[in-house]
This record gives C-alpha cells, sequence and structure tokens, in this order.
C-alpha cells in the first residue's frame, strides 16, 4: 500500500519507517505527526500492536497535561500496569489531539464478526466510532488505496484541482517506463479521434496475455495525459459486482465532472480504467 500511496505529491510513513531513526517511539510519533503530517491513515484490525511504555506515557502525560481531559475514556488503559493502550493506536489518538485529519478503515464484516466488547481492538474501534471521525470498510490493498486516495482529494496541491480527481492506484514510474512509446502514441490517437465525434461513452480496450502490462501501460498513459481530462478513474471488473460498486464508489459529490461549466466539454469529461481479472479477459 504504501508504494501506491508514493505519489509525487504525497510522502508516505509508516511507523516502521520512525523506528529506523531511534530514540523514544511515542516522542518520535509525536513529533512526526503534530510537526510534518497532514492526515493519519490508521487501520483497525484485530491486533493492536506493542503497548506502550510506562516512561513514556509518563512522558506523555507530563508533556501535554490536557491529554487526559480531552480523552478522559483512555486513562485507566494509560494507567494500567502495565499500559494496555499501543504505539499503533495512539497514532491515531496524537492525530486527534493535534486536531488533525484521522481517517479510520477496518476490514470489511467487522460488523459481522465483531470483537468481544472487552478486547482492547473493539474498545479502541468504539471509542473513535463515538467522536464522528471519518471512517470506511476495505476488501483488500487496492480496495483501501482507492479508497484514501478519494478521501484525501482535497490536500492535493493546486497542481491538480480539486474538480480533477485523479483517482490511480500506482504511481507513475516516469522516466523508468520505457520501450512503450509507440503503443502509447496509438493509444492517444485513437482516443483523441474517438473525443470529436459527438458519443457520450467511447470504449477502447487493450488486450493481450496476462502479464504482459496492460495495466501499468493504460495507468502510464493516464499520468502522462491526465491533465487534459476532468477526471481519471480506476475501476476494478473482475465481477459485474466489483464493477458497479467500484464506479458507484469512483462516483458521488467528490468526483465533478465539469459538465456545468460547459456543454459539450471541450475535452473528454472523464478517462476510466476498468481492469478485468484475466479470468474474464480470455
Amino acid at each position: 500500500m504504501k508504494a501506491a500511496l508514493n505519489l509525487p505529491w504525497i510522502k508516505v510513513q509508516e511507523q516502521a519507517d520512525l523506528v529506523q531513526g531511534g530514540g523514544k517511539l511515542l516522542q518520535t510519533l509525536d513529533r512526526y505527526i503534530r510537526d510534518h503530517c497532514n492526515a493519519v491513515i490508521h487501520l483497525v484490525g484485530r491486533e493492536g500492536g506493542q503497548p506502550l511504555k510506562p516512561d513514556e506515557v509518563l512522558w506523555l502525560l507530563d508533556t501535554y497535561g490536557d491529554f487526559a481531559e480531552r480523552f478522559p475514556w483512555l486513562a485507566p488503559a494509560l494507567h494500567a500496569s502495565p499500559p494496555t493502550l499501543t504505539y499503533t493506536q495512539m497514532e491515531a489518538w496524537l492525530a486527534l489531539y493535534h486536531r488533525k485529519r484521522c481517517h479510520l478503515y477496518q476490514p470489511g464484516g467487522w460488523d459481522q464478526n465483531p470483537l468481544p466488547d472487552s478486547h482492547p481492538q473493539q474498545r479502541h474501534w468504539e471509542w473513535l466510532k463515538n467522536l464522528g471521525e471519518h471512517r470506511g470498510t476495505f476488501d483488500g490493498a487496492q480496495h483501501l488505496c482507492r479508497r484514501v486516495l478519494r478521501d484525501l482529494h482535497n490536500l492535493w496541491p493546486g497542481e491538480i484541482p480539486q474538480h480533477r480527481p485523479c483517482l490511480l492506484p500506482y504511481s507513475s514510474l516516469g522516466t523508468l517506463f520505457k520501450g512503450r512509446e509507440t503503443f502509447l502514441q496509438q493509444l492517444h490517437t485513437s482516443l483523441t479521434k474517438a473525443a470529436s465525434k459527438a458519443t457520450a461513452i467511447v470504449g477502447k480496450a487493450v488486450h493481450g496475455l496476462g502479464g504482459v502490462g496492460k495495466t501499468r501501460l493504460a495507468v502510464e498513459y493516464t499520468w502522462q495525459h491526465r491533465d487534459k481530462y476532468s477526471a481519471v478513474l480506476f475501476a476494478t471488473a473482475d465481477s459485474p459486482t466489483n464493477l458497479q460498486r467500484n464506479l458507484a464508489e469512483a462516483g458521488g459529490p467528490l468526483v465533478n465532472l465539469g459538465f456545468e461549466e460547459t456543454w459539450p466539454p471541450q475535452a473528454p469529461a472523464a478517462l476510466l480504467l476498468a481492469v478485468i481479472g484475466s479470468e474474464a479477459s480470455r
């Protein structure tokens, strides 16, 4: 997931990256979230991670005298011996304390198969839910990446306007993507000719044997030409159900295709990449 979200305008850090710097982990997390972080993506699974060390809990309460007042329900977990809060859980609470955006995600099916009420992760999730923070579910790594990119759309800088959503699962390879210039030009010519016709929907397919790089080629083309479209969207279409679900997630108020500005649009309204699984494409 980290590799998929490391886009040119985004720097993604994981807890493991910060551990390498040495020092007290909780202080390192706090400093990074406070000074360098725009948003925290917090995944709540069935395991909570490593518990806090008692001396770091003391540091937290001494440094932020109002922390316990802001989150009084955490007091029993912080004062337990040993503490029952974990470093991973604290990422969310530090983000909320410093008033950073905190986006919460849990694996799909959690509500149908929850942990016991007394489980630390279940309590952690219920506490976060009660604060009304953004939350959602995911069915796999790619689904989670798409959700994160969509949910954080308004953190993009000025060169990617908010009315031009860019929901792609991979970052560009840039100059490392070589040897496909002729095909990229052919695809561009094909889409450009199609865009000049009075057609609401234009379909183009890139086909070939599995593993030859069809998806990567389509994604690289989109990165090269994304500024020519009101939106670029990615959907997995390995089944009718997944296609409908992914198309529904790509729509809504977050995707403004610009139809109210000019009609017909001066450029294609949206470029949609629908990736079909290998079995379905045969």
